[in-house]
């Protein structure tokens, strides 16, 4: 069901701006008389924000580390996951065993179970995505982790390959 939306109203496209200082496109009325409607399905929009996307997707996981070097890693993996998940379903296992060959050769003492627990992680990463972002294919081109006052939040860039 649509909704109308005033301008003052959280703007639909989900970039936690109002309406009228994100969306709104004036017409004849004025903005305070404004109105448009709102996407049946905003977690689909276009328009949605990169880093609240892999912070959903990377509920559970992103936040775990006690470092902002820590937190840094874990959103690399988020992003590299979001990455391989946009592949088609034969390239997706080969990132998956390039991004494997790739940590090892960065931690050559990494322990085979925990290599394979980073494994699960980046396999249960890309299901992820596709189970909430299935048609998205921006590709992340960088994220950063930055820390404001007592909390973190994350900066990602992203990029529509064609």
């Amino acid at each position: 069901m649509k909704q109308a939306i005033g301008p003052y109203d959280p703007c639909p496209c989900g970039s936690r701006q109002k309406f009228k200082f994100c969306c709104y496109k004036p017409g004849k009325g004025s903005a305070r008389s404004a109105t448009a409607t709102q996407p049946e399905n905003p977690a689909t929009s276009p328009k949605r924000k990169m880093s609240e996307m892999i912070s959903e997707m990377g509920a559970g996981f992103l936040w775990v580390g006690d470092t902002i070097e820590e937190r840094q890693n874990r959103l690399n993996a988020a992003c590299s996951a979001w990455n391989i998940a946009c592949a088609s379903p034969d390239v997706r296992q080969y990132q998956l065993e390039k991004y494997k060959e790739g940590y090892l050769r960065s931690n050559p003492s990494t322990s085979p179970a925990d290599l394979a627990n980073i494994i699960k992680d980046m396999e249960t990463l890309v299901e992820r995505k596709l189970e909430l972002f299935p048609d998205d294919k921006r590709q992340i081109v960088s994220a950063k982790v930055v820390r404001v006052g007592e909390t973190y939040r994350i900066e990602v860039a992203s990029a529509t390959l064609q």
